[in-house]
């Protein structure tokens, strides 16, 4: 632990020329708004020994009279840190390690240092050595590999009057303690994966691909995504309105189921009649009077007047109220009160009780069926659950997060741990489902701005995954629609249907709806059926994402004609599920692994499913390898601009740059996403345009 800074000079120059790793204590989880408390360095001496110190920037001492009081007490000052450690963090010979590195280099950089050496995410090099884990935080990995029980600072002994979530909290030398301890389990996990990943064939993968884009990342968290605040409160209270109505109306048919039953004279299940004061402090609005015993009577909620039921004089008076985000009180509306029956044509999902759910995927396809004899309610559940959705993963959450003296900027975590196929997740918000279709996607992209002086620039790979498929199984007519950049969906629709391109082409040019619905169906089977999707689920998914409708033998016609018109993917594929049979998993053009144990199961079904999750994973981590490389490769280029990537949506990448240089930005983030093509056998194309906000530039 130090807190003088000779000594802080002393470790600095007592670190150079050694591999280290690093670690940042913090105020909170947000660099641009939280700081620095202390940062941890681990090493190895001369004596092969691991040497862990804390430096401490601020923390909290005891009081005089009461330990149980801490004071806020600073030590080495920041600027003092940084002219003593920049001359480490400068080199480049050497290793330097962190686990969850992003987040570190966050709060590094606004110290003022920059970490210039090769950079080693022990978190990330986890996840490449096995990709199935359910976690991979240092406490959990660090049990795993070494027997390690690392304390918790939430379960450490705490200062009164600081939150549990506080490190300054927690006194200092056992602060100290467990900050070194991150950092010794860290260089001991770097040492053994060094190793690793080279035997596993994955230090190539994780030193030109994971780490550089690690970097990038980081850039983007600090960077931020600019807000229209003014059109996020208008949609707001546009959708409030939209989520209130229908919700209102879902909650009045299911009162009128209770009232029914009441009439009826059956019993009202428990799970339906709810306190009073509950209701109160859940917020709904409640109105009652009270008789002389101080008991309810005359009770309305939310304007409709209920009975009251009270079983004993020693129960609390209970009302019926329908709960219109209990699923099990759905199913009771929509199965038993309405007497929806689920239709028998299409295979809808069931619950693990073999019931049937109240997803939306099953309420399209009821819909559907029933046409205009389908009850009211079910378009005012698909409706609600629409806005709700919308208001509570990204409107309310942007209120809280945006960052009022940044352009309202929104900063979300993007994670390269998550998502087994190796594409990028975000949290915080998760901008990866932000809509990008209809009005909907056109009202939620146009929030996002660029700031003020500055363009966004959005550039997207046009089928990308259909093309790493072209690459992969040099299908002949796959490399004819991107090299003569024909439009592959009406060649697969014309082939499944008997005509020539040229015939389906010019009829779908001329607004033919019997040709364009052969399209639609060709553009639904090259993104269905490309990864092996059996007949019962390419059913739903015409219907749910189409509204179309074919029995399941017509299906099976078309799976067999676009086999057919594509042979080689066909057998490219059979390939592939022979490969993960044999070795027991794929990899993808960048060179990572996807283990699938699954393949080896008892399970038919698991087995099957772990054939196509190895087609899924040659073309969407495919996919996720060259946008990762072309990241990097625009970061690289567009910073003499001062442009920078502020967010990245499957095969979409958007980039943000002051308006004088925008056409000269658009070029080099075009060029780089087409130059990572020495990877394929096939042609890339990429659409890009400029804009004041995503979706204009879109």
């Amino acid at each position: 632990m130090i807190t003088d800074v000779k000594e802080m000079r002393d470790l600095a120059a007592s670190m150079m020329g050694r591999d280290f790793a690093f670690d940042v204590e913090t105020s909170g989880l947000r660099a641009h708004q939280d700081r620095t408390l202390g940062l941890s360095l681990s090493y190895v001496d001369d004596n092969d020994d691991i040497v862990s110190e804390y430096v401490v920037f601020e923390h909290t001492l005891p009081s005089a009279d009461d330990d149980t009081f801490g004071i806020p007490h600073d030590f080495i000052a920041r600027s003092d840190a940084v002219a003593a450690l920049t001359p480490v963090f400068a080199q480049t010979e050497v290793a330097m390690s962190a686990h969850n590195m992003a987040f570190d280099l966050g709060f590094l950089w606004k110290m003022g240092l920059d970490p210039k050496g090769e950079l080693h995410d022990t978190m990330i090099g986890e996840f490449l050595l096995n990709e199935n884990r359910e976690s991979y935080g240092l406490k959990q990995t660090a049990e795993r590999v070494f027997g390690a029980r690392m304390a918790v600072y939430k379960n450490l002994h705490h200062y009164l009057n600081f939150a549990k979530e506080e490190f300054m909290a927690v006194p200092l030398e056992p602060a100290a303690a467990y900050a070194e301890d991150d950092t010794k389990y860290t260089y001991l996990l770097f040492e053994r994966q060094l190793p690793m990943l080279d035997e596993e064939g994955l230090l190539t993968v994780f030193e030109r691909l994971s780490m550089p884009l690690c970097r990038v990342i980081a850039e983007m968290q600090v960077k931020g995504f600019a807000l229209d605040m003014a059109k996020v409160a208008e949609l707001r209270e546009e959708y409030g309105a939209i989520s209130a109505t229908h919700e209102h109306a879902v909650w009045s048919a299911g009162m009128d189921m209770i009232a029914d039953w009441q009439e009826q004279g059956e019993d009202i299940p428990d799970t339906y009649l709810k306190m009073i004061d509950h209701l109160v402090k859940d917020g709904v609005p409640v109105q009652a009077r009270v008789d002389d015993n101080n008991a309810p009577y005359d009770v309305h909620v939310r304007g409709r007047a209920v009975p009251v039921f009270q079983k004993t004089k020693r129960t609390k008076p209970r009302v019926p109220y329908f709960n219109v985000g209990s699923r099990t009180q759905l199913a009771d509306l929509l199965y038993g009160y309405y007497g929806i029956t689920v239709p028998t044509k299409v295979k809808v999902k069931t619950n693990k009780d073999g019931t049937v759910g109240v997803d939306k995927d099953t309420l399209k396809i009821i819909k559907h069926f029933m046409g205009d004899k389908a009850p009211k309610v079910l378009d005012d559940l698909l409706e609600w659950r629409k806005a709700d959705k919308l208001i509570g993963t990204y409107l309310d959450p942007f209120s809280r997060m945006a960052d009022p003296d940044d352009n309202y900027a929104i900063r979300a975590n993007f994670n390269q741990t998550i998502a087994r196929t190796g594409r990028l997740s975000s949290s915080s918000p998760n901008l990866q489902n932000v809509p990008s279709r209809g009005e909907l996607g056109k009202k939620v992209r146009s929030l996002f701005v660029a700031r003020p002086d500055h363009a966004l620039i959005v550039c997207d790979y046009s089928q990308l995954e259909l093309r790493l498929l072209a690459h992969y199984s040099q299908d002949e007519a796959l490399l004819r629609a991107f090299t003569e950049n024909l439009d592959l969906h009406t060649m697969t629709g014309a082939r499944q249907a008997g005509l020539t391109y040229e015939e389906l082409a010019e009829r779908v040019a001329n607004e033919d709806p019997e040709a364009k619905l052969l399209r639609t169906i060709g553009k639904s089977a090259n993104f269905g059926l490309s990864y092996g999707m059996g007949a019962k689920k390419y059913q739903v998914y015409l219907l749910v994402n189409n509204g179309i409708y074919f029995d399941i033998e017509d299906v099976q016609k078309q799976i067999d004609g676009f086999n057919e018109a594509y042979p080689r993917l066909y057998a490219w594929k059979q390939e592939v599920f022979e490969e993960v049979r044999r070795k027991g998993y794929v990899k993808t053009i960048g060179g990572r692994k996807r283990r699938l144990p699954e393949i080896y199961s008892g399970d038919i079904w698991e087995a099957r499913a772990a054939e196509r999750q190895a087609v899924n994973v040659k073309a969407q981590g495919g996919g996720a390898d060259i946008v990762g490389l072309a990241m990097i490769r625009i970061q690289e280029r567009v910073r003499p601009y001062n442009a920078y990537n502020v967010v990245q949506v499957h095969d979409e990448i958007v980039v943000e740059s002051p308006t004088e240089h925008a056409e000269t930005v658009l070029q080099i983030v075009k060029d780089s996403m087409i130059e990572v093509n020495n990877l394929l056998k096939c042609p890339l194309a990429v659409e890009g345009t400029i804009g004041p906000n995503w979706y204009e530039a879109k």
